[in-house]
């Protein structure tokens, strides 16, 4: 059977196509719960995901993953690894349950507002190049803390209404 040059250039192509498509998936990736979360100044709030291992091993979250941070103000966000805490077993081709991936803490004197960041997780193992999942952007929002004033007001028509019910019976 012969080939013609336009055939052999098109499976050449096509081979090309194939490996870069290949190289480019990620091995470990993470499904997020939520990708924004909301707390007061000072409080923290944590993210929680399940992680997708297509490595060809099996990955100990205590020993072989950590988060990876950028693209914050570390004045006000303050991120901590919790992966190494979870101590799960993913074998390979397989995704994990939902676990704690990391919480940010929130500077107290942080103004109401929105703050991003970026994570990403990575693998210890230094074959080639270490696993990655791709970046993902986050975010922390910062809301008011209910103040002690409002909610007693609130509670006043209730306060009235118990007593008018007292008072009736």
């Amino acid at each position: 059977m012969r080939y013609s040059m336009g055939h052999s250039c098109r499976l050449l192509g096509a081979a090309v196509v194939s490996l870069f498509a290949a190289s480019t998936a990620a091995a470990i990736d993470i499904a997020f719960t939520s990708t924004s979360l909301t707390t007061v100044p000072g409080g923290s709030v944590v993210f929680t995901g399940r992680i997708t291992n297509d490595t060809a091993f099996a990955l100990n979250t205590s020993q072989d993953l950590f988060m990876n941070f950028s693209s914050y103000n570390p004045l006000v966000l303050f991120p901590v690894d919790l992966i190494e805490a979870t101590a799960a077993i993913i074998p390979a081709g397989a995704m994990s349950s939902d676990l704690q991936l990391f919480r940010v803490n929130l500077s107290p004197s942080a103004p109401l507002g929105v703050y991003p960041l970026q994570a990403s997780l990575q693998d210890v193992f230094a074959s080639g190049e270490p696993d990655s999942s791709p970046v993902y952007n986050l975010s922390v929002s910062a809301i008011p803390e209910p103040s002690v004033a409002w909610l007693l007001l609130s509670a006043l028509p209730l306060l009235g209404l118990s007593r008018r019910r007292l008072g009736a019976g």
